[in-house]
C-alpha cells in the first residue's frame, strides 16, 4: 500500500517561490524611480540620472535661456513715475496778451494844453503847463542841455479804479522823430491808483533842441483803456 505524501515541502517551495517574486518587484519599482542609481555593467560603474524641475533645461537656471547668463543689471522693477511737470515761467497770460494788443488802438482828436482830454474809460487828462528850460542827465543816454518841462493832471472819473502806473506819455517833435524822455529833476511819474473821483499830477521831462517845445505833440495811452489822448503843445 502507498503511502500519502507529505505536502510540507510543497509548501515550503511556493513560500520561497512568493518571497522572491515579492523580492523582484521591489526592486524593479526601485529602478524605475526618478534620481535612483543604475549599473553599467559593461563598465563596471553606476551613473546617476539627473533630476530635472519641470520646465527647464538641465544645466539651466529657472527663467533664463539655455547657453545664458542671467544679467543681474537687468530689472523688472517698474520704471520710475516721471517727475511734476516743469513749471511754465511767469510772463502775460493771455488775458495780459490780449489788453495789451488793444492800448491805444483809437487815436482821439487833438486837443490843446490846459484842455482836459478824457478816455472813453473814464480817465481824464490834462496837460496844464509845458516850459522849455535845461535838462540835467541823470542815467546813462541822457545828454544834458534843451529840453522841456511837461505837467499833467489825471482825474478817474470812471466807476473802477485806475492804476497810474499803466500810463505811458510818449512826445514827438515836428520832424516825426521822438523826444527823449529824461528822469533829472523835477522828474516825477505818473503812479499809484486813483479811485472815483481821485486826481493826481505828474511832471515829465524830454530832451528837444531849444525853441521847438510849441511844435511838439503828445501822446497818452492808459492799460485801462484802448484810446491814445493826443495834446498839440
Amino acid at each position: 500500500m502507498n503511502r500519502p505524501q507529505d505536502p510540507r515541502p510543497l509548501r515550503r517551495f511556493l513560500t520561497a517561490s512568493g518571497t522572491v517574486g515579492v523580492v523582484c518587484l521591489a526592486t524593479l519599482a526601485a529602478c524605475s524611480a526618478p534620481g535612483s542609481t543604475t549599473t553599467d555593467l559593461g563598465a563596471g560603474q553606476s551613473t546617476t540620472a539627473p533630476s530635472t524641475t519641470p520646465g527647464t533645461t538641465p544645466g539651466t537656471t529657472p527663467g533664463t535661456t539655455p547657453g545664458t547668463t542671467p544679467d543681474p543689471a537687468r530689472s523688472t522693477d517698474p520704471p520710475p513715475s516721471p517727475g511734476p511737470a516743469p513749471t511754465p515761467e511767469d510772463g502775460p497770460g493771455p488775458e495780459d496778451a490780449a489788453t495789451a494788443a488793444v492800448i491805444g488802438t483809437r487815436t482821439l482828436e487833438p486837443v490843446p494844453v490846459r484842455t482836459p482830454a478824457r478816455f472813453s474809460e473814464g480817465l481824464t487828462v490834462t496837460v496844464t503847463s509845458v516850459r522849455e528850460t535845461t535838462v540835467t542827465a541823470v542815467n546813462p543816454g541822457e545828454i544834458s542841455g534843451p529840453g522841456m518841462v511837461v505837467q499833467l493832471t489825471f482825474t478817474n472819473g470812471s466807476p473802477e479804479p485806475v492804476d497810474l502806473d499803466g500810463v505811458r506819455v510818449s512826445a514827438t517833435r515836428a520832424d516825426g522823430s521822438p523826444a527823449t524822455a529824461m528822469e533829472g529833476p523835477p522828474y516825477q511819474a505818473p503812479a499809484g491808483v486813483l479811485d472815483l473821483g481821485e486826481s493826481a499830477t505828474a511832471t515829465l521831462v524830454y530832451a528837444i533842441p531849444q525853441g521847438t517845445a510849441r511844435s511838439t505833440t503828445l501822446e497818452i495811452t492808459s492799460v485801462s483803456s484802448t484810446d491814445t489822448v493826443t495834446v498839440d503843445v
